[in-house]
C-alpha cells in the first residue's frame, strides 16, 4: 500500500494556495459584510502579492512581500482596510513572541479579512 505518513501530507502553503488561487471557487465573486466585492484569489493577492509564493519550492518569497506596495490593487480591496504589508506583519514582535510560522500569519491575515465570511460558510455547510 501507499505510505500516508507525515511526509506525504500536503504542505500548508501549497494547500492554501490551491484553495485560493487554483480552485474553481477561487474566482467566484462575493461581497463581504463590509461591502467589499472580492474573490478568494484577489484576497490571496492582497495578502501576499501576486508573486509572493515560490510555487516550485512552496515557500514565501520574503523579498517580494516587502514590495507589495508596488502592485496595482483595485481600490475596493483597500478602502477601509488595514493594508499593512505582510513583511511588516512577519516582523512584528507579537509574531515572534507567539512563535507563529509564516503560514500561520498568512492564515490569520486571510481570516481577519473578507475571507472570514467564506471560511465560516464553508465550516457551517453540511459536507
Amino acid at each position: 500500500g501507499e505510505d500516508y505518513g507525515i511526509d506525504s501530507l500536503p504542505l500548508p502553503l501549497r494547500s492554501m494556495y490551491g484553495e485560493h488561487c487554483w480552485s474553481v471557487e477561487s474566482q467566484g465573486k462575493f461581497t463581504s459584510a463590509y461591502g467589499i466585492e472580492t474573490t478568494a484569489h484577489a484576497e490571496w493577492d492582497f495578502v501576499l502579492g501576486a508573486n509572493g509564493v515560490d510555487i516550485v519550492h512552496w515557500q514565501l518569497r520574503h523579498e517580494l512581500s516587502a514590495l507589495q506596495s508596488d502592485r496595482d490593487l483595485p481600490s475596493p480591496l483597500v478602502r477601509g482596510r488595514n493594508a499593512a504589508h505582510l513583511a511588516d506583519l512577519l516582523n512584528r514582535p507579537e509574531r515572534k513572541l507567539a512563535n507563529l510560522r509564516d503560514v500561520e500569519v498568512i492564515a490569520l491575515r486571510l481570516m481577519t479579512g473578507p475571507m472570514y465570511q467564506m471560511y465560516q460558510e464553508a465550516a457551517r455547510s453540511p459536507t
